[in-house]
């Protein structure tokens, strides 16, 4: 059963930042109700279509492996799940508002299309083909060296800076061109185009194409790896931020995975909501943000606290309520009881023992954590209740 969280009504304040563990539907649709054209920027790189599972190691055992997240098995599933949560994105950008779509060139054309009846033709704005090393090779065709990100507006407002996130020209390698300094030692090139002269400095940047070959990708090796599968680096990110959002701009990741976006946002002062239904991405954000320094503050909600809870792993218990102060809002994904466990107890600052409740609603439930001497104690924001369900 899908579990999400209760949404503040309070967008988060410059270069600060809310992730949201659940799915990304059911948060994308609470969301529309609160922040609709609120957001300035969307990234989305969804699970691709594999039919595999990803996994990562324990660090107290390499043979151990806890699963993060699972590519989807059809191409029909993958697009039924895009074309439903791609009107909610719409609905969240602002006027001035982007899209930013990462995927495969397997599967560009069709997210391209689903993306035209949501946004229009006439608001597709590039194609960006993003290079990555590639061990594989084949003999059936050329080796796939590159995903795409497909961008799209919302309307000709849009906003779009490409000298922003420009790089320095440096030296140029043409012999054609001469090499000069000013008055300054500024060295500059002169270029001569239907009788008019350009001057080019060596030290102003120049704006990136749409083949955004100069940024690395993440290899075991690289400075910014976390072990999270398919993580994207920082600079591609905070170049999609640099070039179309302006600083204090909210941006949105709709699946956060190793959560390079929210950490991009930190260094360029943008505000940022991630979502993602992984634990695994949830304890990933927060060791790289804490890593950073940047203070971690949990969002607060009023709930009720469900009270007498007997840690057990089987069994029915009963349950009664109260109003509690104010807390942090997290949902419980059902999915891995073992990293679940470490990251409540992660979040809470304590450990976490599993308990079994019954409830009675047919709706989503809402849940809390705080941290309740050793334990974590857990909040519901809704009574009613009527079937059972196994909370870890």
């Amino acid at each position: 059963m899908d579990k999400t969280i209760v949404i503040s009504q309070d967008m988060p304040s410059s270069s600060s930042g809310t992730f949201i563990l659940g799915d990304a539907y059911e948060v994308l649709r609470d969301l529309v109700k609160i922040h609709a054209r609120h957001i300035d920027l969307i990234y989305m790189d969804p699970p691709s279509v594999s039919n595999s599972t990803y996994c990562i190691s324990s660090a107290k055992s390499k043979t151990a492996k806890t699963k993060v997240y699972s590519d989807f098995k059809t191409s029909e599933c993958y697009l039924d799940y895009i074309r439903s949560i791609l009107p909610l994105c719409h609905d969240l950008l602002s006027r001035s508002g982007t899209l930013f779509f990462h995927c495969t060139p397997l599967l560009s054309a069709y997210i391209r299309i689903e993306l035209d009846k949501v946004f229009g033709k006439k608001n597709y704005v590039n194609e960006i083909v993003s290079p990555f090393k590639s061990k594989g090779r084949s003999t059936r065709r050329f080796s796939q060296r590159h995903d795409c990100i497909l961008v799209y507006a919302v309307s000709k407002a849009y906003y779009f800076n490409t000298i922003n996130a420009g790089q320095a020209r440096g030296e140029m390698q043409d012999n054609h061109l001469k090499k000069s300094f000013d008055e300054d030692g500024r060295i500059y090139y002169t270029v001569n185009s239907r009788g008019k002269k350009y001057r080019y400095y060596a030290d102003e940047p120049v704006a990136p194409s749409d083949i955004w070959n100069d940024i690395d990708s993440i290899g075991p090796n690289h400075v910014e790896h976390t072990g999270y599968p398919g993580q994207k680096p920082i600079d591609l990110l905070k170049r999609i931020l640099l070039t179309a959002s302006k600083q204090n701009a909210t941006v949105l990741d709709v699946f956060s995975g190793s959560g390079s976006l929210a950490v991009a946002a930190i260094e360029t002062g943008r505000s940022w909501i991630s979502i993602d239904n992984s634990p695994i991405a949830l304890l990933t954000l927060r060791k790289r943000i804490q890593s950073m320094d940047t203070p971690i503050i949990q969002n607060t909600n009023k709930a009720s606290f469900i009270s007498q809870i007997t840690p057990c792993f089987m069994g029915d218990i009963e349950i009664s309520e109260k109003i509690l102060t104010q807390d942090s809002v997290i949902s419980i994904d059902n999915s891995d009881k073992s990293i679940i466990y470490a990251a409540l107890g992660e979040i809470s600052g304590g450990s976490f023992i599993p308990a079994v409740f019954t409830y009675k609603r047919t709706d989503r439930i809402a849940f809390n954590s705080s941290h309740v001497g050793n334990n974590i104690a857990l909040h519901i924001t809704f009574s009613d209740y009527t079937e059972k369900v196994i909370l870890m």
